[in-house]
C-alpha cells in the first residue's frame, strides 16, 4: 500500500510540474504580446474561469513598463482600461505577489 501512495505522489508531482510549466509558458507569451503593445488579453487562466494569472497593470507596456518605475498620471486611463478588462472577466479577488518596489 505504501508503494501505491508513493506512486500517486510522484504522479501528482509530475502533474503539478506540467501545469506549472504550462502556466509559465503562457505568462511568457502574454508578456511578449504586452511588450509588443497588444493588451487585448491580460490574463492567463490556470483553472478556466476559476483561477488566473496576470502581470501588474502596465508592467510590460512599451512606454510605461518596467520594474520599480512610477506610473505617470497620463497612464491612468490605461490602468482604468486594465481594471475594466479584469472586471469583464468576472474576477472577484486579486492576490498580489509584487515586489515592494512595484507597489509604490
Amino acid at each position: 500500500m505504501r508503494g501505491t501512495f508513493a506512486g500517486q505522489g510522484a504522479v501528482l508531482e509530475d502533474q503539478t510540474e506540467a501545469k506549472r510549466s504550462e502556466v509559465v509558458a503562457r505568462m511568457k507569451a502574454l508578456r511578449r504580446r504586452l511588450e509588443a503593445g497588444d493588451d487585448s488579453e491580460v490574463l492567463a487562466w490556470v483553472i478556466p474561469r476559476a483561477l488566473a494569472c496576470a502581470h501588474r497593470p502596465l508592467r510590460h507596456h512599451p512606454l510605461y513598463g518596467g520594474s520599480g518605475l512610477p506610473i505617470p498620471r497620463e497612464a491612468q486611463p490605461l490602468i482604468l482600461d486594465w481594471v475594466e478588462q479584469i472586471r469583464m472577466e468576472s474576477i472577484a479577488s486579486i492576490i498580489s505577489f509584487m515586489h515592494d518596489r512595484d507597489l509604490r
